[in-house]
């Protein structure tokens, strides 16, 4: 797999989990790299002035399960998706030879 943002020295990185982890709803994750010139706690305060007072607990169990599904067996689920698909796997080797 090619190396990701965060390990590649971008400073913020968000992730769809209803697109990239098969969340039920439209959520999302916010990832500030431990080097990141923006102060996390600025972020997460930024946040905090724009979310829900109000935020669903099913929809929050899910984004947990999905994050919890990937650190558990992330790695096999995608070389099996790799595996269903020859193309993404050419794909996927292809784009490291951009590092």
């Amino acid at each position: 797999m090619p190396k990701g943002a965060i390990p590649s020295g971008v400073d913020i990185v968000t992730n769809s989990v209803h697109k990239s982890l098969g969340g039920l709803n439209a959520t999302a994750l916010i990832h500030v790299g431990k080097k990141s010139l923006i102060n996390a706690q600025v972020v997460k305060d930024a946040y905090h002035l724009l979310n829900t007072t109000s935020p669903s607990p099913l929809i929050l169990a899910d984004s947990e399960c999905c994050v919890a599904s990937m650190v558990d067996d992330g790695e096999e689920k995608l070389n099996r998706a790799i595996r269903l698909n020859p193309t993404s796997g050419r794909e996927l080797e292809e784009s490291q030879e951009l590092k």
